[in-house]
């Protein structure tokens, strides 16, 4: 999750307490008899069904069960993942420039668009044995066309791959429209809700746009690629030998390509790694435990290990290394304010406190799972047996038998 989404969502918890609702919560757990508490463990948690990883086993506890007025509890959050190992895999829509002038006369030239073509139709053939997603083509003609909308399938991927070995060359080229139409394609098809982000592929093979005269300053190209990031695309750039940098800055960061070859011998090698980064693994890269306190009777003294604090919510952000399962614990130690009302009590805002546990994968996305806590009988000192079913020790005066 991006750091301003969990920001977001922090001031959201912190404010969507209205005093009014948090009067009546105090109302009705001050009018609840004591109930003797025996033991504090919560229902065991379902586990998540969405995404390649579960959470399982989550649970929290508190120690004691019972505590006097100014007595500390230590609550421990604990839950384990585990992973499918499976890799999802992005949509991919390749924006090929056909364009050279000199391939009819010049031998390099057409050796180059060979070995593209040839380049293009082996990173098909990748892509298309990774799982099933979808590919297009928008082709950077005069003008620019759609041959190959997004689709999935083999008869789809069988007409995308044969498109990219064998498209027509063109004198010129129209990219700023083959960009617009790339624009255009992913607003009319997004992935699917909480998929990773779609690739779009840019061979820029240097061509003059059509109609000649003056050529679109580097700022056009700049601006038709934004326009494409700005749908949540990451755009990779292909820079051939001929294509004089005009896209320059046009790529997400990163994702620059540059061929240093005339022939175009290094294309596969390039498309290669282009492919082995639209990839993306199932494992998490962080995993993350969550709770909003119920600051109205506790005080937080501690949390182990260090967390972020941004009252009432607590977030523990620990890195997993895209561990295929594991397991996390964080514990917080919590003090009965003074004025405290006695009783059970709980330690998270009800109803919007979690606690919850989460997994966050490379793109962003995040499986989480709400689970409960439980509650923490609070009682005044020489009332422990009357408010919560406890027995405090007794100290006699020294001499006294």
């Amino acid at each position: 999750m991006p750091a301003h989404a969990t920001v977001t969502r922090t001031l959201v918890r912190a404010l969507a307490i209205p005093a009014l609702a948090a009067s009546m919560v105090l109302a009705q757990a001050a009018a609840r008899p004591p109930v003797p508490i025996a033991h504090a463990q919560p229902p065991p948690a379902t586990p998540s069904a969405e995404g390649p990883c579960s959470i399982v086993d989550a649970a929290a506890t508190t120690d004691p069960a019972a505590v006097p007025i100014g007595g500390t509890v230590r609550l421990t959050l604990s839950w384990r993942w585990r992973c499918s190992g499976e890799r999802s895999q992005r949509d991919v829509l390749v924006v090929a420039d056909p364009s050279s002038a000199l391939a009819e006369i010049d031998p390099h030239a057409h050796v180059f668009l060979h070995s593209l073509h040839l380049a293009l139709a082996s990173f098909a053939d990748r892509v298309g044995s990774a799982g099933s997603h979808r590919f297009g083509t928008v082709l950077a003609g005069c003008p620019a066309t759609v041959p190959s909308p997004l689709a999935s399938g083999a008869a789809a991927h069988e007409a995308w791959r044969a498109g990219l070995a064998n498209f027509p060359v063109t004198k010129q080229r129209d990219m700023l429209g083959a960009l617009d139409l790339a624009r255009q394609a992913l607003v009319d098809n997004p992935p699917a809700p909480g998929g990773p982000s779609p690739v779009v592929v840019v061979v820029d093979s240097g061509g003059s746009e059509c109609g000649g005269g003056a050529q679109p300053a580097t700022t056009a190209y700049e601006a038709a690629c934004q326009r494409v990031r700005d749908t949540g695309a990451t755009v990779a750039v292909v820079a051939t030998r001929r294509s004089q940098g005009r896209l320059g800055r046009c790529n997400s960061p990163g994702w620059l390509f540059r061929s240093s070859s005339d022939s175009g011998a290094d294309l596969p090698a390039i498309l290669n790694e282009v492919f082995e980064r639209t990839a993306v693994p199932g494992a998490p890269t962080t995993a993350e435990t969550r709770i909003a306190l119920a600051t109205s009777d506790w005080d937080l003294v501690q949390t182990v290990p260090t967390a972020d604090v941004t009252f009432p919510e607590v977030l523990w952000l620990q890195p997993v290394e895209q561990a295929e399962s594991g397991a996390v614990a964080v514990s917080a130690v919590l003090r009965a304010w003074r004025d405290a009302i006695t009783g059970r009590r709980p330690v998270a805002v009800e109803g919007l406190g979690g606690p919850s546990a989460g997994l966050m994968g490379p793109e962003g996305n995040v499986t989480t799972i709400d689970f409960d806590a439980p509650p923490v009988c609070i009682y005044t000192r020489g009332h422990g047996l009357a408010e919560c079913g406890v027995r405090e020790p007794v100290f006699l005066p020294l001499g006294v038998r």
